[in-house]
């Protein structure tokens, strides 16, 4: 993009260039960048932790929902601006019916950046963010004089979305949303075959007239690759397919978790519990509910770390009552667990609390203090 310096202009107190492209040059750049870096986050987030978009609670895919519009509009808003610049290059100007499209190209990233915005600041704050609702392919004038910066769109958009369905095959699809993951890959992939075929006539292509056709017969793909690519990060939008999946009660057996499931429990409580439909079932729940399982299991490894170098001893008998009826223990020698630091004599549990949405959030609590002489004995080592 930067290798148009007459068209886009110069930098400095002697401007040259055309000012409008400059000007949008500016809103493209920096912000593709800025809500690029915000989806990339999310994406990151989720791999750390072990989550996927198809299992999220739904205001958090409304949220991912509206900063994966807010980047992949403003990329085709570069896009656009890079499709256009090459063409008009030789005039060093853009037709004013082009830097318009444009324009209004940044102002609808611009405006769906507000929403994700503003739907992430109501979540912060305690507020459930509305659902989110499909979003068409931007009205973009296919005859125009600015074919060209159409025509860049639709690549950005149809990469971007295939791109988005390799992502989510390497975040992993649970086995209850396997069905809900090939609706939308089977929708996908036909509307792609197409497209490459018409990206192929537009590489050997030199009529403007031929290329403006190859965009309008693109323009109903590209609108539906765009369809698809809002359901892969937000898949209640695909109906009844995600419902029927969300309905589906897995088993503790399907949840992939990568660990025992067990682990955070009380061993007596798990002995008694193991062979148990109902326990089984209250397991499960947990686990689908927990926001980050990865976490979870590395605080019960921590647990499990100090129990074996003696620095905690189990109580016995002492486990709690709820799901996931998880072990007391005793402190014998100050130590940190996740983000806390406890004391000798510290009666300690792993905890599950509420985030805003819902989720459970692990972390170890400290419960209470050993007070006799007998308590601080505690029990033998496991």
């Amino acid at each position: 993009m930067f290798g148009f310096a007459p068209m886009y202009g110069r930098q400095g107190p002697v401007a040259g260039g055309d000012p409008q492209v400059a000007e949008l040059l500016g809103r493209t750049v920096d912000n593709q960048y800025k809500t690029t870096q915000v989806f990339d986050a999310v994406v990151a987030q989720m791999q750390a932790s072990g989550t996927t978009p198809w299992t999220a609670p739904v205001p958090t895919m409304a949220i991912t929902h509206a900063q994966w519009l807010a980047a992949v509009l403003w990329q085709a808003a570069t896009s656009y601006l890079d499709g256009v610049v090459v063409l008009y290059e030789s005039e060093e100007v853009l037709p004013t019916q082009v830097y318009q499209e444009c324009d209004s190209l940044c102002d609808l990233a611009g405006s769906m950046t507000m929403r994700a915005i503003t739907l992430q600041s109501e979540l912060d704050h305690g507020s459930k963010p509305l659902n989110a609702s499909l979003v068409s392919l931007p009205d973009l004038k296919i005859h125009g004089l600015g074919y060209v910066g159409v025509w860049a769109v639709f690549e950005a958009i149809y990469l971007q979305v295939v791109s988005d369905l390799q992502q989510i095959e390497k975040l992993g699809i649970a086995k209850r949303m396997q069905d809900v993951y090939q609706t939308a890959k089977s929708a996908l992939q036909p509307k792609a075959d197409v497209f490459v075929y018409l990206q192929s006539s537009w590489r050997t292509s030199l009529s403007v007239e031929s290329r403006k056709q190859l965009v309008r017969e693109a323009l109903p793909v590209v609108s539906e690759i765009f369809t698809i690519g809002q359901q892969l990060w937000a898949p209640y939008l695909l109906g009844q397919v995600y419902v029927t999946a969300l309905r589906y009660k897995p088993t503790l057996d399907d949840l992939e978790l990568g660990f025992d499931p067990w682990c955070m429990t009380d061993p007596v409580q798990q002995q008694k519990r193991a062979g148990d439909k109902a326990s089984r079932e209250q397991l499960t729940a947990f686990w689908e509910s927990v926001a980050d399982p990865a976490a979870a299991y590395q605080l019960s490894e921590q647990l499990r770390s100090a129990l074996l170098t003696r620095r905690i001893r189990y109580r016995y008998g002492r486990a709690y009552g709820t799901v996931p009826w998880p072990a007391q223990y005793l402190v014998r020698f100050p130590l940190q667990l996740g983000t806390r630091t406890f004391n000798q004599g510290d009666l300690i549990v792993l905890y599950a609390s509420s985030d805003d949405v819902g989720r459970h959030v692990i972390e170890v609590r400290r419960t209470g203090r050993a007070n006799g002489i007998l308590e601080m004995l505690g029990q033998q080592d496991l």
